[in-house]
This record gives structure tokens, C-alpha cells and sequence, in this order.
């Protein structure tokens, strides 16, 4: 099984009247992927999530046809989203792990909850001990 490693970083969320652009580039900047709203993160992530929508995907090489940037730098920023698990490999499309967006991060949530149980259960097991 590949590592998963989940960074959050607590800011403050966008306005009620931020567009999807400002939306998706704090969701990008509280996993520590991008800085701005103009990131190639930010970008490939809103690329993966638009064609996550028909459950198609979409592979590195559309992705890099699509900016200034080579197709290296492209699979760099999808393994840093695989590792998160919001994204997974398909052949090769990249897509979300569930079919929207929303079910992604439920399906995160519910690793995240399994494995801090597992956690908690060592750490009562090593507090009864010492």
C-alpha cells in the first residue's frame, strides 16, 4: 500500500461570494499544494476535478497540452495528490476518488477516522503500560 501523508493547514475560509477559482485554490493552499489561486497545483487540481464530473478523468499529457509546462512537472503534482488519496490513478486518467469532489473528502474523512482510531487504541494500550 503507497503512504498516504495528509497535510492541513488551518486559514481562513474564502468569502460566501468567492468564485470556484478562489474556492478550489484554498482547498489547494490548506493541503499545502499551492500558494495562490494562480499555482500550477491549483490549476492541474481544478483540471482533475472538472473531468472527474463525467467520471472520465483526464491524463498528464492533456493537462501539460493545456500549459506552459512539461509533462514531469504535471506527474510531480498528481503523485502529491495521490498521496493525499483525493485522487487516484485510472489507466492513465487521473481522477478523483469518488465522483465528486464533496464524496472525496467523505471517503478521506472516514481513512482519516479509521486510522486515528487505530492510533488511539496503541496510545491507550502504551498508557496502561507506563
Amino acid at each position: 500500500m503507497a503512504t498516504q501523508r495528509i497535510l492541513v493547514i488551518f486559514l481562513q475560509r474564502p468569502q460566501q461570494e468567492s468564485t470556484v477559482d478562489e474556492d478550489i485554490a484554498w482547498i489547494c493552499k490548506a493541503l499545502g499544494f499551492a500558494d495562490d489561486e494562480h499555482d500550477l497545483a491549483t490549476f492541474i487540481f481544478k483540471s482533475i476535478i472538472d473531468a472527474s464530473k463525467n467520471d472520465e478523468g483526464i491524463t498528464s499529457k492533456e493537462i501539460a497540452d493545456q500549459t506552459k509546462v512539461t509533462q514531469a512537472a504535471i506527474i510531480y503534482h498528481l503523485n502529491s495528490f495521490i498521496r493525499t488519496g483525493l485522487v487516484v490513478k485510472d489507466g492513465r486518467n487521473y481522477k478523483l476518488r469518488a465522483s465528486t469532489l464533496d464524496e472525496s473528502f467523505e471517503e478521506l474523512q472516514v481513512d482519516l477516522t479509521n486510522r486515528i482510531d487505530k492510533m488511539r487504541a496503541v496510545a491507550q494500550r502504551i498508557d496502561g503500560q507506563v
